[in-house]
């Protein structure tokens, strides 16, 4: 009986070292992932037709295995009121469409999009232009 208890014993210390060194590699192998890149297909400064905007982001670096989240965020140039905030949660290929809603009439806006990395948070960047709804 004792012989058997002991072998239970093993085969559950094995286990849970087995299973608490996976994690280890995981959460290692996140962190040497590429520095992610982006580029934004937009002028300098975008002239509007109306109070929304169409852009693609390009990601120049590999994409992370877990993806990559968007934040965008537009704030008035003047005085840097928040115009506009969105969450894109998951995307997982390389080259991605945007939206922007609700521009105001004759307003410079600064549009900031930031990639980050789903599987390394650390791993972000940001790119920003300028647009305008004449």
């Amino acid at each position: 009986m004792n012989a058997g208890k002991l072998l239970k014993t093993a085969a559950l210390m094995l286990f849970f070292i087995t299973a608490a060194a996976c994690g280890k590699n995981d959460s290692e192998g996140d962190k040497n992932e590429e520095a992610l890149r982006i580029s934004i297909k937009a002028s300098p400064l975008e002239t509007l037709p109306g109070p929304e905007h169409s852009f693609s982001v390009q990601v120049e670096s590999a994409v992370p295995a877990g993806g990559i989240k968007y934040e965008i965020t537009v704030k008035s140039e003047r005085d840097d009121r928040l115009i506009y905030y969105t969450l894109v949660p998951q995307v997982k290929t390389s080259l991605t469409t945007l939206n922007v809603l609700y521009l105001p009439r004759q307003v410079i806006c600064v549009c900031t999009v930031k990639a980050i990395s789903l599987t390394n948070p650390d791993n972000n960047t940001s790119r920003s232009f300028r647009l305008v709804y004449k």
